[in-house]
């Protein structure tokens, strides 16, 4: 599934199974840059100011949502299969790469439906500001609601079971570091190595959950407005 807007495309895949993937998928290395965590760093004391240098990722959490929710609504059961369907009934588990100062973590862990929003991001300062910023709501007290922690995905995917390698009824026993939705939202146009990063996300999905990715669309216009108009002038 796939939404194209005029500068950011939004798409998801569901995952079946992980059990397909080689052991020999995981990255070992990390897909930090430390000169794109050094340009964040640098925004970070300005990511809750809905007017400031994060204001597009603002305007743009709705839409997530609304993506988000629409996926969730086409997932459907099989007679006779052994899938996990993600379902609001148990509360959903949300794992958010590059989750940045916490726009959309904090706005998951708020959902009804919502069982825990686990929210990494490589980025000390940032992470610092969106700890900062949930402390001030009540909700986020509540264990396991929200948390962030300043590591890579690598580092994360690396402390879980070797799910990729399970059978399916392993697999659905293993809940360990698993999620129902992993997003990464602007976060590949970050990395120079793409596959295996994402080698990396896939077996935090549960079986029967969205990954889901959003990154700038290859398009004049989106060229013009995101890596000229916001990161030239706007210092975005």
């Amino acid at each position: 599934m796939s939404v194209g807007l005029s500068t950011i495309r939004i798409l998801a895949v569901r995952v079946r199974s992980t059990r397909t993937l080689s052991q020999r998928s995981y990255s070992t290395s990390s897909s930090v840059n430390p000169a794109e965590v050094s340009h964040f760093d640098a925004l970070a004391s300005t990511w809750w100011d809905p007017y400031g240098s994060s204001r597009l990722l603002h305007l743009m959490n709705p839409l997530r949502h609304d993506f988000i929710s629409s996926c969730l609504a086409s997932s459907s059961p099989k007679p006779n299969s052994e899938e996990r369907i993600p379902s609001s009934e148990d509360g959903l588990r949300y794992l958010d790469v590059g989750c940045g100062g916490g726009i959309f973590a904090e706005s998951a862990a708020r959902l009804p439906g919502t069982r825990s929003v686990t929210a990494i991001d490589p980025s000390g300062e940032v992470i610092a500001v969106a700890k900062s910023h949930a402390s001030h709501d009540p909700i986020f007290q509540e264990e396991g609601r929200l948390e962030y922690l300043h590591t890579s995905i690598e580092e994360l995917a690396s402390s879980s079971p070797q799910i990729a390698t399970m059978p399916l009824r392993d697999q659905q026993k293993t809940t360990l570091l698993q999620y129902d939705v992993v997003t990464l939202f602007e976060v590949i146009e970050h990395i120079s190595y793409p596959a295996p990063f994402l080698a990396s996300c896939l077996p935090l999905v549960k079986p029967g959950g969205w990954l889901v990715i959003s990154t700038i669309a290859r398009t004049w216009t989106s060229w013009l407005t995101t890596k000229v108009a916001a990161e030239k002038f706007l210092r975005i």
